[in-house]
């Protein structure tokens, strides 16, 4: 049985999204999505989500491509989750490769060879972003 684990904040749920969950069902049996808590979106991002964790994760789960979802609390939490889920892929747009988002993840190439993980990536969809869609709401005037 395959399993592929995606991680994101997936604020403002978008067809992006929905394609990044689309093509991890595809490829495996099992799609975990961990959805990136409100305190670990502003670490890395400097602002709060606009939609908080407990109704992006509602939205996640209610995914048809999604088996599982559940609230990745912070950065440091993602290596020993990995290392206890063992899916057989990391999911990820192909937007951000590499060393990068290993370390954002907060593992590495020898943490995936320990753990039997392969790192899978997908077309990114062009056009739609959560960035895009609050620029446009800002530029609207709503907030």
């Amino acid at each position: 049985m395959t399993s592929i684990y995606v991680g994101g904040s997936f604020d403002l749920f978008h067809p992006g999204h929905i394609r990044l969950f689309k093509a991890a069902k595809e490829a495996a049996d099992v799609v975990i999505a961990a959805v990136n808590s409100d305190e670990f979106f502003l670490s890395y991002k400097g602002f709060s989500p606009t939609v908080e964790e407990s109704y992006r994760l509602e939205t996640v789960q209610a995914c048809r491509y999604v088996d599982f979802a559940f609230i990745m609390p912070s950065h440091e939490h993602q290596a020993t989750t990995l290392a206890s889920l063992r899916p057989t892929y990391i999911l990820h747009g192909d937007d951000w490769t590499g060393d990068s988002l290993l370390r954002q993840l907060g593992i590495t190439q020898e943490f995936l060879r320990q753990h039997d993980i392969q790192m899978m990536y997908v077309p990114y969809t062009p056009g739609i972003s959560s960035s895009t869609l609050r620029t446009r709401l800002k530029t609207r005037g709503l907030k």
